[in-house]
């Protein structure tokens, strides 16, 4: 894990301008729309909704055009980061569609919840968290496999399934290192210019950008654990043949 954390921030740190020309454009959008969400979440629901999937899909884009342009890091390749992202569009459809069969258990626990009686709510709750972890973490390479192997949703979440025993804690840990801390910080930052500044949108939206930018390195991170994952379950199938 040392040496994933090592090698994560070497290479954000050599290839930042080619980071930031991928990250950027997509960066920028999904602050905005989040910006937006939240001051009209309660003024107009329908815009609010609409706003948020918006972003969802921007992310889910991104994640496209980043995998590839990783892929072509591990394997010693050069592709010029504006086709990182005409080729991430193109992996869009099948991104969303298993984006939603991953979500559906979620949705799908949250109307059952509303049946149950509040005293055991608390009980249920954290069930609900504890299988939220374990499902978003199963569930975490199905995009690499979707964009690498242009597997359709369904194959490339049983893969996922798989391709993920051995590697809980590894993928815990790199969103532990690099995800959370950034989310954090940005939460503060953001809540500190609201009650400081009246007129605080756009500073808002700078600082989100900027650690929605630094959220590349959990995304480097988190491809040197599916990279590690896929060769050795690869070595391990060929093993198996001979």
């Amino acid at each position: 894990m040392i040496t994933i954390f090592i090698d994560t921030i070497k290479i954000f740190q050599d290839r930042y301008k080619d980071f930031l020309r991928i990250s950027i454009p997509y960066v920028i959008c999904t602050s905005i729309a989040d910006s937006y969400a939240e001051r009209v979440v309660e003024s107009n629901q329908y815009i609010y909704y609409f706003l948020s999937i918006a972003s969802t899909l921007i992310t889910l884009a991104l994640t496209c055009s980043l995998i590839i342009y990783l892929s072509e890091i591990a394997y010693e390749k050069t592709i010029d980061p504006e086709t990182c992202i005409t080729e991430g569009l193109l992996h869009l459809p099948y991104m969303i569609i298993a984006y939603m069969i991953s979500v559906f258990p979620f949705y799908l626990i949250y109307f059952l919840s509303q049946a149950i009686e509040t005293s055991q709510l608390d009980t249920f709750f954290y069930l609900i968290f504890a299988l939220g972890i374990y499902l978003s973490v199963k569930f975490s390479f199905s995009p690499y496999f979707i964009v690498l192997e242009a597997m359709s949703p369904i194959d490339s979440l049983k893969k996922s399934f798989l391709y993920t025993n051995g590697y809980f804690s590894d993928i815990l840990l790199i969103t532990l290192l690099f995800a959370a801390p950034v989310y954090t910080l940005s939460y503060i930052f953001q809540q500190f210019i609201g009650n400081v500044s009246s007129n605080s949108t756009l500073l808002i939206i700078g600082v989100d950008v900027f650690f929605g930018y630094l959220l590349v390195m959990y995304h480097i991170g988190f491809f040197k654990v599916f990279h590690k994952s896929y060769l050795f379950f690869t070595k391990k199938k060929a093993l198996s043949t001979l």
